[in-house]
């Protein structure tokens, strides 16, 4: 569940509770204005968008994350896209959206929209908090130990779910369709790990599958 986006973000969170917020605004801002033109220039028709990529560089795409290297773009996905609006055919996010607050993740999706060209399509997926409570409600605590998360009860599973790696709100399927629907999109569609009738979004997830909500959704 854990990925380098949300530990990064983890990291920044707990550097901001100790920056005055008005220091903070303004070192945001300067930041922002000041990587924007490079970002906006690397950016620069490139049809195909990875969202809070971590380690996994995607070819042909331009992968975008929190911190930038040679082959990742540096952008707090918090912020507005610098993209042109519809100047994007895909764009793919995985487990990204419960790393940062409702309002956040509602306003990347609008934003995601907005860049998206007719006909355009958001693949994202996040950890499904009905398979949580399933595997709470079974009393199961074993079905992320091979990505190394071995909680010794079902509380503390469930407790787990929502408080760590920088977790802020986790989906259930519903929400996440409302969000879309609300946000413009049309024919959302639930599909399976790995599988699309889009060949350039097909086996893009590098994680295994443990009931995540995985979502196409058409602009």
């Amino acid at each position: 569940m854990a990925g380098t986006e949300g530990v990064s973000m983890r990291i920044r969170h707990v550097l901001d509770l100790l920056t005055p917020p008005v220091v903070l605004q303004v070192s945001r801002e300067l930041r922002r204005n000041a990587t924007r033109p490079m970002v906006t220039r690397r950016l620069e028709g490139r049809n195909r968008l990875h969202l809070a990529c971590g380690t996994n560089v995607l070819d042909g795409w331009a992968n975008i994350d929190l911190e930038s290297n040679g082959a990742v773009v540096g952008w707090n996905l918090t912020d507005r896209l610098p993209v042109r609006s519809e100047s994007v055919d895909l764009i793919y996010c995985e487990h990204f959206i419960e790393h940062i607050t409702l309002n956040q993740a509602t306003a990347l999706l609008v934003d995601c929209h907005r860049i998206l060209r007719p006909d355009g399509i958001l693949r994202v997926s996040t950890p499904s908090l009905k398979k949580v409570i399933e595997e709470y409600s079974s009393g199961r605590t074993q079905e992320w130990c091979d990505v190394g998360w071995s909680p010794a009860t079902p509380c503390q599973m469930m407790n787990g779910a929502f408080r760590l790696w920088g977790h802020r709100f986790v989906y259930d399927e519903d929400e996440l369709e409302r969000i879309l629907d609300d946000a413009g999109y049309r024919g959302v569609t639930e599909v399976a790990w790995h599988e699309s009738t889009t060949p350039a979004l097909r086996g893009l997830e590098c994680r295994p599958f443990h009931g995540e909500i995985i979502l196409e959704a058409i602009k």
